[in-house]
């Protein structure tokens, strides 16, 4: 990974990927950044509990992210890295090297996601002996 940034700071490459990170109580703050399409499918959504949502556009693709809300604040920053962890995959099966969080989420959960995917990003590539050319790596988080 060449660079962290969890600011609005603007990559040098286009950006790839939107991920939204927002708590389970503050949906309708995103509503700002999402279509009113997108937005109506997370409210039908949310009496499934339903969590994690994937709208791809014509220029990027949007990742939404509800976070739990726990009793215990480092419940809820844990929570948040592991949704970080789990969002990699996911980027991994679109191609995705550049992506760009937001939200609604507190800061520390929304640094706590960055931490959870960075981390899981890091993959050991200088120690292996054999390695696939075609893997993607992500390389930017802002």
């Amino acid at each position: 990974m060449k660079r962290v940034y969890t600011s609005k700071h603007t990559p040098d490459q286009p950006v790839q990927a939107l991920v939204f990170v927002s708590d389970q109580d503050s949906i309708s703050d995103l509503s700002g950044s999402l279509l009113n399409h997108e937005m109506a499918f997370i409210e039908s959504a949310k009496t499934r509990h339903v969590k994690h949502f994937v709208f791809p556009r014509p220029d990027k693709v949007v990742f939404v992210r509800l976070l739990d809300n726990e009793a215990d604040p480092r419940d809820v920053l844990e929570s948040a890295r592991r949704n970080g962890n789990g969002l990699l995959s996911e980027l991994k099966a679109y191609h995705l090297t550049a992506v760009v969080l937001s939200g609604t989420a507190e800061a520390s959960s929304l640094l706590a996601f960055a931490e959870g995917l960075a981390l899981s990003s890091y993959d050991f590539r200088k120690y292996r002996t054999h390695t696939d050319p075609d893997e993607h790596q992500l390389e930017y988080i802002g």
